[in-house]
């Protein structure tokens, strides 16, 4: 049985080996590890009760707001009114800002699906101003 198995190692390596002989063409090293150093400025922005796309979702070139003809194809539910509120740039917005608290936030990222920012910003109280303020929020632990 040894014997057997030997030779039929022996067979299959026989088989499996290769020779191969160098390209005449090769393959140029890739340059992209050598593209970091073209980036001359990082940016790094804080944003709070802001996404993104309420910066620079309208930007030109910017990969933010899916847009058809010029216009927010995307738009988040209003659990209040039942509406499709679609985004814009509000040049009102006083930023009076929502609830700030742990809870809030969970609600507002509710599980990644991050369509619970409405919700929470009705929930706080409009009269506030100081959003900081822990009476502002709609419930749970300030931290």
């Amino acid at each position: 049985m040894g014997l057997i198995c030997l030779i039929m190692a022996t067979g299959l390596m026989a088989c499996s080996s290769q020779t191969t002989t160098p390209s005449a063409t090769s393959t140029p090293a890739s340059t992209a590890n050598n593209d970091i150093h073209k980036i001359k400025h990082v940016i790094v922005i804080m944003q709070e009760n802001r996404s993104f796309d309420s910066y620079f979702g309208t930007y030109p070139g910017a990969d933010g707001i899916p847009m058809k003809n010029g216009v927010p194809s995307v738009c988040v539910n209003d659990p209040k009114t039942n509406q499709c509120i679609k985004p814009y740039h509000d040049t009102q917005d006083l930023n009076h800002g929502g609830p700030h608290g742990a809870v809030n936030a969970a609600a507002d990222i509710n599980q990644g699906k991050m369509n619970g920012f409405i919700a929470q910003a009705e929930k706080g109280k409009g009269s506030c101003t100081t959003p900081n303020d822990p009476a502002c929020s709609a419930g749970g632990k300030q931290m």
